[in-house]
């Protein structure tokens, strides 16, 4: 199926931020429950396996969802030192320092906006996005790659789906209800998430076009490898793929790490 670029509303400048946040928030709260993170765990023990340092920067980070699980996985596979540092071009303060308590000295994060784009220097590390590189047209991708190339720092690219024809089926009947029923759940409740999901439903309408937009824009796992190629293939380990999930769900990704000299 060809990828169809539209807008998401999350990616508006001007777009609310009490709305905005409480779409990440939703998001957040599947992807944990969900577990549809879980097989990215042994790809980034093997990012992290080529850095003497074990620290991960996550661009996009949106609420940080699944990180913390992320994170004592791959303790479990034996990467006790391993950090991570949230980022985002629109940074959810809230969230981040909810999932900074979560792992006190594991996890942290950059209060200020940062562009996947244009990392700064001083954030080292493991380069990972979540849910976030269909966001990015191919020309944007291959600059994300580009730089991750050239300052020879390994790259790990997941999204939570594959835009597959039960996906687009299962985001139009049961999106917006989801978020009906889970909202309650979702801690801490705020009276901006609640007026903004059930008295005018703002948040389970924008996160099903968002939804619904997501799964045409995203990446197979050819595309993935052909966009990577053009960045690099000499210095370069590039592996995609599709794995799957708990709960029926799949994640595409790519990871790539500079070769051994």
């Amino acid at each position: 199926m060809p990828r169809i670029q539209l807008f998401e509303f999350e990616d508006l400048p001007w777009f609310p931020d009490a709305i905005r946040t409480g779409m990440t928030d939703f998001l957040d709260f599947a992807i944990t429950h969900l577990k549809v993170y879980q097989p990215a765990v042994p790809l980034l023990g093997r990012l992290l396996a080529t850095q003497h340092s074990p620290k991960m920067v996550d661009l996009g980070s949106g609420g940080g969802g699944g990180i913390v699980f992320l994170l004592h996985e791959l303790r479990h596979q034996g990467l006790e030192n391993v950090t991570i540092t949230l980022t985002d071009k629109y940074p959810n303060i809230v969230a981040f320092q909810q999932r900074a308590q979560e792992a006190p000295h594991c996890i942290g994060y950059v209060a200020e906006s940062v562009d996947a784009l244009q990392v700064p220097s001083s954030l080292a590390g493991v380069r990972t996005l979540f849910s976030a590189s269909h966001h990015l047209t191919p020309e944007q991708l291959q600059r994300l790659l580009r730089d991750a190339v050239q300052r020879c720092v390994p790259i790990g690219l997941f999204d939570g789906a594959c835009g597959q024809p039960l996906e687009w089926g299962a985001a139009m009947l049961l999106l917006a209800p989801a978020v009906w029923a889970v909202t309650p759940f979702i801690r801490p409740v705020t009276l901006n998430r609640l007026f903004f999901t059930y008295a005018i439903p703002l948040i389970p309408c924008c996160t099903l076009w968002d939804g619904l937009v997501s799964l045409g824009r995203m990446y197979s796992p050819r595309a993935l490898m052909a966009l990577a190629y053009e960045v690099e293939r000499e210095a370069y380990v590039w592996q995609a793929g599709m794995k799957k999930g708990a709960f029926g769900t799949r994640m595409t990704y790519l990871i790539g790490y500079p070769k051994e000299k």
